[in-house]
């Protein structure tokens, strides 16, 4: 493992089989068309962005979990969003919606977004999650970022 570094994407795997299903629902909604009308189109869009959205993450670096010494960086579609170690409690296991995920609480020093993550807090229990476990249990995920926040604080000197 290179310590500077550890990049993690999404499962291919299962990346393929929700663009498999968007494309399929894609392909109904189109032919719904003429049958019910407006329904038809809000289907046939809906899942043709949603498989568009797939696709794209297939574009190499659109989609990543980054850890680095200083924090952790999340990609999704081109966007990234860094957030340094000392601004998280701990990483656990939890419940984003129906789906096991990566959740976490901010610390004291994280200044941003209040409002957003008291209305988190309240419907989720958490103020945040990563939006996908990268091909790994939610459980594993969350102790390999406990590991490397653990492994970026300083070390204490006695003076």
């Amino acid at each position: 493992m290179n310590s500077a570094t550890k990049i993690l994407r999404p499962s291919k795997l299962k990346t393929i089989a929700f663009l498999i299903v968007s494309l399929a629902l894609t392909v109904g909604g189109f032919f719904m068309i003429e049958e019910k009308g407006f329904m038809g189109w809000i289907t046939f869009i809906c899942f043709g962005l949603a498989s568009i959205v797939f696709l794209l993450q297939f574009i190499p670096n659109s989609t990543y979990l980054k850890l680095t010494h200083d924090g952790f960086e999340v990609r999704s579609l081109f966007r990234s969003h860094f957030t340094p170690w000392d601004q998280i409690l701990q990483f656990k296991a939890g419940y984003l919606g129906p789906n096991k995920g990566v959740v976490y609480d901010y610390s004291f020093k994280h200044q941003k977004q209040a409002t957003g993550k008291k209305i988190s807090k309240l419907l989720a229990g958490n103020e945040g999650g990563l939006p996908e476990t990268y091909g790994m249990s939610a459980k594993d995920l969350a102790a390999l970022m406990n590991e490397w926040k653990a492994k970026s604080k300083p070390a204490k000197t006695n003076s």
